[in-house]
C-alpha cells in the first residue's frame, strides 16, 4: 500500500535492513474491540501480538505484530497499512530498533523477582526490576541487559507475547534516552 492515500494523506511505508532488525511490526490506532487474537487472524502470518494495555486492562491502542522474517514483516505491512480494524484505521509502521542492548520489560507481577526474570531471559547479562524510591516497590517494570544488540534481537523476537507470574509481559527495546521518574 505504499503511497495509498488515507484520511487525505498519502502515507509511505519504508524498510531498510540495515536499521530494522526485528521481526515485528508497530500497530497503531487500535479500537478497545480489538485483540490479540483478532490482529493474528488478521495479519496474515503472524506467529504472535500483543497489544499494550493498561495496568486496568484496558488496551492504550496500539500494539506489536511478530512475524517469523523481516521479509513477511514488509509484505504485510505494506498491504495492513490504513486497513480497517473493527471500525479504526490502521497505522502500521516497523517496530523501532534503537539500536540497544537492553530490553524494557513492562508489566510485571509484584511476585516477580530479579531471579525469576534472569531465568526467563536466558543470556542476559543483568536484570534490573524498577523500583520507587523511598518504599522500594516494584514499578512492574525492569531493564534487561545483554552482552550485544544481536542478542537482544534474538530476545526480542523470541520472547514476544511471553507470560510471568500471571501477566502478560511487553516488551520493546530500551530508548537510549528513557527517563525513569519516581
Amino acid at each position: 500500500m505504499k503511497g495509498a492515500e488515507i484520511d487525505g494523506n498519502r502515507v509511505y511505508t519504508e524498510f531498510s535492513r540495515s536499521t530494522y532488525h526485528s521481526n515485528s511490526l508497530f500497530v497503531g490506532n487500535l479500537s478497545s474491540r480489538t485483540s490479540e487474537l483478532s490482529l493474528v487472524r488478521t495479519f496474515y502470518g503472524a506467529s504472535s501480538a500483543s497489544i499494550i494495555r493498561k495496568q486496568t486492562g484496558e488496551s492504550k491502542g496500539f500494539g506489536f505484530v511478530t512475524f517469523n522474517s523481516f521479509e513477511a514483516a514488509k509484505a504485510v505491512a505494506d498491504v495492513m497499512n490504513g486497513v480497517k480494524m473493527d471500525g479504526n484505521k490502521l497505522y502500521i509502521e516497523p517496530e523501532k530498533n534503537y539500536s540497544s542492548d537492553t530490553l524494557l520489560v513492562e508489566n510485571l507481577s509484584l511476585e516477580t523477582s530479579e531471579t525469576s526474570l534472569q531465568r526467563a531471559f536466558d543470556g542476559a547479562i543483568d536484570v534490573s526490576i524498577l523500583c520507587r524510591s523511598g518504599n522500594g516497590e516494584s514499578k512492574r517494570s525492569a531493564f534487561v541487559q545483554y552482552g550485544s544488540i544481536e542478542a537482544a534481537v534474538l530476545a526480542i523476537n523470541a520472547m514476544r507475547g511471553l507470560e510471568m507470574d500471571g501477566k502478560k509481559l511487553n516488551i520493546h527495546f530500551k530508548h537510549p534516552k528513557t527517563k525513569i521518574r519516581f
